[in-house]
Parts: structure tokens; C-alpha cells; sequence
């Protein structure tokens, strides 16, 4: 996305777009319909989030796995991916805070 948004040109910026396209990837939900939704827990937000039925070709919604952590690294590893987010399930989001309930876990 950095080198679409140096391209210079919009020619040049589809160009990239075409060789390198990209998805953005939703792993929350921090509002729903006008409201915050920041003091749910994440399992509440995430079962939100699985509603909203979200898939196409520029965004999509990852599989959300519960336990089984070590496997689901290991199974990252396998395919070259860069890692995951773990994330407590009972834990509200708190804006602007570091924070051990959501922690990346590199590949």
C-alpha cells in the first residue's frame, strides 16, 4: 500500500494495485450502528463482527480460533505467514492502551 500511496500517479497507483493487490483484514469491531462497542468483551464483539457476514475482494474477516495456540502458530509457520493476534476473549478493548490482553505473536 506504501508504494500505491508514492506512486506519484494514478496510473502508476493501479498499475501497482494490479500486480500487488491487497485485502484488509478485520479482526474487531470497535463500532456497530452510531455506537462504541469498546466495552463489550472481545468475544461479544467479535460474535458482532462474524455477523456483519463482511467478504470481498479488497476486505474480509480472518477465522477466529479459540485455544489450541501453539498449533495455530506452528500452522502460521507452515504457510509463511507472518504470525497472529491473540487476544483475551473476556477482555473489553481499551483505546489508546498497551495492553497484555492483545498481543502479537510473530511466525
Amino acid at each position: 500500500v506504501q508504494r500505491r500511496l508514492a506512486a506519484g500517479d494514478d496510473a502508476r497507483a493501479r498499475r501497482l494495485a494490479a500486480d500487488r493487490p491487497t485485502a484488509a483484514l478485520f479482526i474487531d469491531l470497535l463500532w456497530l450502528e452510531g455506537h462504541p462497542t469498546t466495552g463489550l468483551v472481545y468475544h461479544e464483539r467479535r460474535t458482532l463482527l462474524d455477523e456483519l457476514d463482511l467478504a470481498g475482494p479488497a476486505w474480509q474477516v480472518p477465522r477466529h480460533h479459540v485455544g489450541h495456540g501453539a498449533a495455530l502458530l506452528d500452522a502460521a509457520r507452515a504457510r509463511q505467514l507472518p504470525g497472529l493476534v491473540a487476544k483475551r476473549i473476556d477482555a473489553t478493548y481499551r483505546p489508546a492502551e498497551v495492553s497484555e490482553d492483545w498481543v502479537v505473536v510473530t511466525a
